[in-house]
């Protein structure tokens, strides 16, 4: 049996090298196993607050970018990397695609890239599918899908009761307003325009609660329109991708509901969905679905 842990090396450099391949290798469950053994898997730090000032920079540059002793304490809390994979899967730039395709390039397996069907938090048992995860003999080249039935169950309790509350007919914006099979291009265009069309959330600013909610729906319908349309401008993999980020875009929605109906702040939820159209926007507007 091999010792992930045992192998940790010593140089920043190498370090972070080290744990950006485990975060999209095929290993990465058996590590998290080992971690969890040793210390447990309770985060008692927000991703977000952990990574402060690196947030960005870690998307476009990798882990070299953390300061040394906050880049080992990873090596502590199983949690918290697995909310990390999710992130760089999610919102990272072309130097995590690089990563993601070199690693899986050398494999002497058949596997293909693997099925990353257990990326939800909501999951009480979130750990514990990661760390028996395995990748599926009989998935070729097929890049990564998630599968969050949490997030479903989510929309469908948050969303109802907004949408009871509200105007019966939800306003087209965004990517609502867009008929996809009708844009001319190739996938950079195509991309760019789903990008621009996600901008309409800042055309208008809610005040109330009520407001928000339904703006939220709203916009969370125009993924669910993304998730299922068929991407004929994108190819095989682009689609792939594409409905993988679409996905996790929607379970962030979601849970943004989620917390305004449990108390959060107007300006909170506001700002955190600001803050998400302009990661998603930032992603459609570069090369990084390939």
């Amino acid at each position: 049996m091999k010792i992930h842990t045992l192998e940790i090396p010593e140089s920043h450099a190498a370090l972070a090298s080290w744990i950006e391949n485990q975060l999209v290798g095929d290993s990465f469950g058996d590590m998290i196993t080992e971690i969890v053994a040793i210390h447990g898997d309770t985060s008692a730090v927000q991703l977000d607050h952990f990574l402060l000032d690196c947030h960005e920079r870690v998307l476009e540059s990798g882990l070299v970018v953390m300061p040394h002793e906050r880049l080992k304490s990873l090596l502590g809390n199983a949690r918290m990397l697995a909310e990390l994979q999710e992130l760089v899967i999610r919102d990272g730039g072309q130097y995590w695609q690089e990563i993601i395709d070199k690693c899986w390039s050398t494999k002497k397996h058949n596997y293909g890239k693997p099925d990353f069907d257990c990326l939800t938090r909501n999951n009480p048992s979130y750990l514990n599918d990661l760390a028996s995860r395995k990748p599926a003999t009989h998935l070729q080249r097929r890049v990564f899908q998630v599968v969050s039935i949490a997030a479903v169950f989510l929309l469908l309790i948050t969303a109802g009761k907004y949408m009871l509350e509200s105007s019966p007919e939800l306003d087209s914006w965004g990517w609502n307003s867009l008929e996809l099979a009708a844009i001319n291009g190739d996938s950079t265009t195509y991309l760019e325009t789903l990008g621009d069309s996600a901008n309409d959330w800042f055309a208008v600013r809610p005040n109330t609660k009520q407001e928000l909610a339904t703006r939220i729906i709203e916009f969370r319908s125009g993924c669910n329109k993304l998730i299922l349309a068929e991407h004929r401008q994108l190819s095989k993999s682009q689609q792939t991708q594409l409905r993988l980020k679409c996905q996790l875009w929607a379970k962030d929605i979601d849970n943004a509901l989620v917390d305004l109906e449990s108390g959060a702040s107007l300006q909170v939820v506001r700002n955190r969905m600001d803050s998400l159209i302009r990661r998603l926007t930032q992603v459609l507007h570069q090369p990084t679905i390939t």
